[in-house]
């Protein structure tokens, strides 16, 4: 996701790993408009999108469990599951790097 990010955007983005979260970090500002929490088994990604509940029909079409907070579109992934729905992921991130920019 991060190597996603950063093709996307002008100012490259690096992991900032914090004790609850891994969030980003433009190297003088954090930038949390994704951050992740990982687990053992899987990782819930966090997506700052307009249309989250367009997202959370989308993936849940495709098997990948996502819901949404007021902020927020959490979608919880294995890491197989990205590495097969990588396309997905690469709208889903530019989604939120539209929504960051603007």
């Amino acid at each position: 996701i991060l190597g996603i990010l950063n093709s996307k955007l002008d100012q490259p983005q690096q992991l900032n790993y914090n004790k609850h979260y891994i969030g980003l970090n433009d190297g003088t500002k954090s930038r949390n408009f994704v951050y992740f929490k990982p687990k053992k088994q899987f990782t819930h990604i966090f997506f700052e999108v307009q249309d989250k509940d367009a997202w959370i029909e989308k993936l849940d079409a495709i098997g990948i469990s996502a819901t949404s907070d007021r902020k927020n579109l959490q979608v919880t992934v294995k890491p197989e599951e990205l590495k097969k729905h990588l396309e997905v992921f690469d709208e889903l991130t530019q989604d939120a790097v539209n929504y960051f920019i603007q």
